[in-house]
């Protein structure tokens, strides 16, 4: 009879510290969640601001090749108009030649 004290006290203990652990369980998995859900918002902002800057960039380099573009194309007009030029000056040399030479 001695020992049901001791047993009623050992249950209770044993019982308080299975609660205990469900609770520290719980804890602990609460715990976990808000790590996981700040370390996506860390990873969110990360590729947030990488796109932002490949954004950037692409526009950078998309202003960049329009210009050069028009650039190109100037000098394709420039040197078509130049090339008509001389080849309007050959033709009309070359006609005169023909017309003096017959």
């Amino acid at each position: 009879m001695d020992y049901i004290g001791e047993l009623i006290t050992a249950f209770l203990g044993l019982f308080g510290m299975y609660i205990t652990n469900l609770m520290n369980r719980k804890k602990h998995r609460a715990e976990i969640k808000s790590y996981e859900l700040d370390n996506m918002e860390k990873s969110v902002t990360f590729y947030q601001r990488l796109l932002d800057d490949v954004e950037q960039r692409f526009d950078k380099k998309l202003t960049e090749n329009s210009k050069e573009i028009e650039n190109l194309r100037n000098k394709l007009e420039e040197t078509k108009k130049y090339w008509q030029e001389r080849y309007n000056t050959l033709k009309k040399e070359f006609d005169n030649y023909k017309k003096e030479h017959p």
